[in-house]
This record gives C-alpha cells, sequence and structure tokens, in this order.
C-alpha cells in the first residue's frame, strides 16, 4: 500500500535518476487506518498503535517465531495473531508458536523481595572511544592558512550538506578543528579506503600523517594513522587543526574521517583488559553543535556513582561495546533474579566470570543460582552503529535501575 504519493526509485542513469517502480500489486491509500492494516496479508495486528508494529516471522525446527517492534514513543496494548500483547515504547518483544498453533509471550519470571540495589558502585570500561570529524572549511588549495580558513565555505559530511566535491581536478584545501585538553598518545585517524579521492595528504597541525596501513577497525576497507603524538594538549582546552590536500582526478572529500583512542592491541592486553588503557579519550560537544569535538584524554575506564548515558560519560558518538562490573554478596543460597532495569543496547550478563545469557529486548531481566557469598556480576552492553555513523544522538548504556530480588 502506497499512502498519498506513490515513492520513486533512484536508477543508475543521470539523465533518468528517478522511475515509477510499482506495478498492479500496489495500492494506494490516502490514510492508514485500522482497516487499511487489516486488509494486508500476513500477520494479523490489532489494537490502537498497530500501524507502528512492525512484525518479522521465521519458523526453525517447527517452531515459528515472531519478533515484534514498536516504534512509537507510547506503550503498545493489542493483540498480534489473537495473542495479547503490551510492548513498552520504542521497544520490542519475541513471541513462539509451537506445532499445535498455540502462541506464548515468553514465560515472565516470578521474583519476590527486593534483595539489595545495585544502581551504584559499577565501574565501566568501554572499547576505544571515536568521534567522527565530519565538519569542514573547504577551499582552493592555495587559499587561506590556518588563521583564516573559518571564513571558508563550509561542509557537513554526516548530512552531506554544503560545499560537496565537484568534478574538477584543481587542488581542494579542508581543514576540522579539534579541541584538545591533555595528551591522547594513543590516538588515531581511522577512515574508509574511499574517503579521500585523487592525490592527497592529511596533516595534523602542519605534520603529515604517514605510515599510514590498511586495518579492519569499524569496517573491512579502513586507513590508519597514528597521530598522538601531532596532537597539542594543555590544561584548556587547546586548539588542533586537521587538513586534508587533495588534487587530481576524483579529488576530493567524500567520507568523514574518524578519531579514535589507542587500540586495545596496543595496552598489553593479554586474555584481561587492564585497569588503565593511556591513549583513550572523552568526548563533548560544546555549543549544541558538533562542528567542533572537545577532548580530554582519558583511560577508558570510568567509576559510576549513579548510571548514565554514555553521551554524559564522553562518548557520545560511540558505538561498541562496555563491560560494567560490581561486587555483589548475597548471605544464603538460592534462587535469584537479576533485573537490569532500563538497557539502550543489548546485555550479556555473566557471574563469576561465566556468561548466563544475552538480553536483547525489555525485560532485561535473568535467573541466578547463587551460593553465600561474594560473587561479581558483568554486564557487557552493545549498541548499534547510529552513533558512529550518523551522531544520531540515541540514548546508550545501562540505565537501571539495577535489582536483586528473590526468585518465587
Amino acid at each position: 500500500i502506497a499512502v498519498r504519493q506513490m515513492p520513486l526509485a533512484l536508477t543508475h542513469d543521470a539523465d533518468d535518476p528517478q522511475r515509477a517502480w510499482a506495478d498492479e500489486r500496489v495500492e494506494h491509500a490516502d490514510t492508514i487506518d485500522e482497516q487499511t492494516i487489516a486488509s494486508l496479508p500476513g500477520i494479523a495486528v490489532s489494537g490502537e498503535g498497530a500501524c507502528d508494529i512492525f512484525v518479522l516471522q521465521r519458523e526453525v525446527d517447527g517452531i515459528r517465531r515472531l519478533f515484534a517492534l514498536n516504534r512509537a514513543e507510547r506503550e503498545f496494548v493489542g493483540e498480534i495473531e489473537g495473542e495479547p500483547v503490551r510492548i513498552p515504547p520504542r521497544s520490542s518483544v519475541m513471541l513462539e508458536a509451537g506445532a499445535d498453533g498455540t502462541r506464548t509471550s515468553p514465560r515472565p519470571i516470578e521474583a519476590g523481595e527486593t534483595v539489595t540495589d545495585l544502581s551504584s558502585g559499577w565501574t565501566v570500561e568501554f572499547e576505544p572511544n571515536h568521534v567522527p570529524l565530519s565538519f569542514w572549511h573547504v577551499g582552493p588549495g592555495d587559499g587561506p592558512e590556518t588563521a583564516g580558513f573559518t571564513s571558508l565555505p563550509t561542509v557537513d559530511l554526516l548530512d552531506r550538506e554544503g560545499a560537496l566535491p565537484d568534478e574538477g581536478e584543481e587542488p581542494l584545501h579542508y581543514s576540522c578543528r579539534v579541541m584538545v585538553t591533555d595528551p591522547i598518545p594513543g590516538a588515531r585517524l581511522v577512515m574508509d579506503g574511499s574517503a579521500i579521492g585523487g592525490e592527497w595528504t592529511v596533516r595534523v597541525n602542519g605534520q603529515e600523517a604517514i605510515n599510514w596501513r590498511e586495518e579492519r577497525v569499524y569496517d573491512c576497507n579502513n586507513r590508519v594513522a597514528g597521530v598522538g603524538e601531532m596532537l597539542h594538549a594543555g590544561s584548556t582546552p587547546t586548539l588542533n587543526v586537521i587538513t586534508v590536500e587533495t588534487a587530481g582526478p576524483g579529488r576530493g572529500l567524500y567520507e568523514t574521517l574518524y578519531l579514535y583512542g589507542a587500540p586495545e592491541d596496543d595496552t598489553g592486553r593479554s586474555g584481561v583488559r587492564p585497569l588503565q588503557r593511556q591513549g583513550d579519550f572523552a568526548c563533548e560537544f560544546r555549543y549544541a553543535h558538533r562542528s567542533m569535538p572537545f577532548l580530554s584524554g582519558d583511560s577508558g575506564r570510568l567509576a559510576l556513582d549513579t548510571l548514565q548515558d554514555w553521551a554524559a560519560l564522553g562518548r557520545p558518538t560511540f558505538s561498541g561495546g562496555a563491560i560494567y562490573r560490581r561486587a555483589l554478596s548475597v548471605k544464603k543460597d538460592g534462587r535469584y533474579v537479576l533485573d537490569l532495569g532500563r538497557v539502550e543496547g543489548v546485555a550479556a550478563v555473566s557471574i563469576d566470570g561465566e556468561e548466563l545469557e544475552v538480553l536483547a529486548w525489555p525485560p532485561f531481566v535473568s535467573e541466578l543460582e547463587l551460593e553465600a557469598g561474594e560473587h561479581e556480576i558483568a554486564i557487557e552492553v552493545t549498541n548499534p552503529p547510529a552513533n558512529r555513523n550518523w551522531a544520531a544522538g540515541v540514548v546508550a548504556g545501562l540505565l537501571g535501575p539495577v535489582v536483586v530480588l528473590m526468585r518465587r
């Protein structure tokens, strides 16, 4: 069903970039309502807000599994295939159907009284931080030096807006600003292999970045160069200018460059990550704009008084994994329930070094069988790539409240 206007498909023909793609199987509707939804073949969804529910069904070993996502900002209460369903805002559930056709929701874990609140006292250790260098001033190769480049036109590579490259071959000069407090000795520039066209040179504060190598960082075709020693840092934010000079056929800056913290392989990792990793950083975008990141060196390992969004921990454009650790003491042997509360991402739960399960949607609840004494909880949270790829501002991390309850 196409609502209001039929969308056009993009083609490879520059003279005819868009064309109709639909055939007689596509119907037109002025609005999407319950009657329109009911006319569609496939999974039956009913209830207020049914048009915001996306459903994917697969059959594995005779068991039909159905994944339902609620894209709305409000809770969905209704039915899917006749089964009562409640889906939190911007969340999802998994349903199953056995051989007899009976569809059941995941069996809820019954919990009793609260044993302890674990919403504070965590440490969190991040994979290397990264920030997109997407906002550039661009001009001719013989344009203004560092002091005057801010008067040049700009391009935002994340939004694909501004002075994008044309088909010329004359030299172009791109400049990007970064503010740095405290050294970041392990800093690296990382880019896609096709990010810069033509003959090119990258400089940091006037020093050429050399010894580029191919390495898989966020993609299978990345180029990486160490630049930590080229960055200027002080006790207050210090200006750093990264420049790209490009000329010749295909010249131009086409994709975002990234500044990464020190790789884990450079920290002496041998099975267990160290308590301190030199060369990572925290990031902040001041003045409500991502055109100039403010960076400050840190170890990537933080002690938390309260659980917070990763942006508040200096990781607003971070996509990857972070491990939360905390001690847990129980007074008697028994069956317990660990309730993580709100998690933005996927959570892998481990107790005393043994992984128990992976939780990908609410409720983020896990059953524990513990002996009396001291234990260590580890929660590895992984978020999707939207924050790294588009600086999307998607909330991420373990947010809690985290509690341990008795199992009924």
